[in-house]
């Protein structure tokens, strides 16, 4: 594996009418990659669920959806390590206060545990990613 892909990633690859379209540079590092080069924490699969419930995707077979991800990405499990290390790891936004979002916490957290670089244009994560050991691609 070469690259986490966070949740918004996997939306815009998988919709083309996503709000937010993939960048250049993350368009063409995902078409260069096969389907080993690729990961997701379990919780994107989750995220992504919310997205289908929301209405935030038009999909007529939600679960469908959520199986073709699965079947081109490599799911990486929430380990009892993960889960534990995404909430003991020191995370300040930006703005100084503490990062609760779990989602971001368990996607950082399996990146730096797999040494994987996170495709994804994600402010907070990019701030820490220096002095937390990852490099995102966008």
């Amino acid at each position: 594996m070469k690259f986490l892909l966070d949740t918004h990633v996997v939306h815009a690859a998988a919709d083309p009418n996503a709000a937010k379209p993939l960048s250049g540079k993350a368009r063409e590092a995902i078409a260069a990659c096969t389907r080993d080069d690729l990961a997701i924490s379990a919780i994107t699969l989750l995220e992504f669920a919310r997205h289908l419930r929301d209405g935030m995707v038009g999909a007529k077979d939600r679960v469908g959806w959520l199986e073709r991800i699965e079947e081109n990405v490599t799911v990486i499990p929430i380990t009892a390590r993960l889960a534990y290390s995404s909430t003991a790891m020191p995370w300040r936004r930006r703005d100084g206060k503490e990062h609760a979002d779990p989602a971001d916490r368990l996607i950082v957290a399996t990146a730096i545990r797999h040494q994987l670089e996170i495709i994804g244009d994600d402010a907070e994560m990019r701030h820490i990613s220096a002095t937390h050991g990852f490099t995102m691609l966008w």
